[in-house]
């Protein structure tokens, strides 16, 4: 891949597909509808060092990834219907901890998590960052983020933005400098 953008309007399939980054700018996959990874996709640490995935869809979008582990350097939701992580082929991990930004953007649409997981940085050093605006983390899987041990905000809204449907379950946490000894 040689363009920092990559538009596709519709479904993207990837089968028996090594995707690599030559360079080492941080480029943006756009995608309008379906990501399907074939369970022999792979990808070279250069591409989830640098790939964002930004999801714009304007109907549910689903992202299938065959029990395959996804790591990216961020993912954006700005569909406001929302997407599906399928457990198809096996339930899979979407790790947000690579490259340098490792941010999870919620700018709308809820992401149903259907038995999977998404992880939101890779350490107290590599915290990674939440940007929401709106949606929610809803499903069966599982949410999980790192905090900074040092500059810890002393509130924080919406640290898991977890609901169901349009219910609200989202949890703020008040942190204590003095009562932590670790950020996971």
């Amino acid at each position: 891949l040689s363009s920092p953008y990559i538009l596709i309007k519709k479904d993207l399939t990837i089968i028996n597909t090594k995707l690599n980054v030559n360079g080492s700018d941080k480029f943006k996959l756009q995608l309008g509808g379906d990501l399907t990874l074939s369970n022999s996709a792979s990808f070279t640490s250069g591409f989830s060092n640098l790939a964002e995935l930004y999801l714009f869809g304007s109907a549910l979008q689903t992202i299938t990834l065959n029990g395959i582990n996804l790591s990216l350097n961020s993912l954006t939701i700005a569909n406001s219907t929302g997407i599906s992580l399928s457990n198809t082929g096996g339930s899979s991990n979407i790790s947000l901890s690579n490259g340098s930004a490792n941010v999870l953007k919620m700018s709308g649409g809820n992401i149903e998590t259907n038995g999977n997981t998404i992880t939101l940085g890779s350490g107290t050093t590599e915290p990674g960052t939440l940007s929401y605006t709106s949606g929610f983390i809803t499903g069966t899987g599982s949410f999980s983020r790192w905090f900074n041990k040092s500059n810890l905000p002393t509130s924080y809204n919406y640290a898991f933005p977890m609901g169901s449907g349009n219910n609200n379950r989202g949890i703020s946490i008040l942190f204590s400098n003095s009562s932590i000894t670790s950020g996971g």
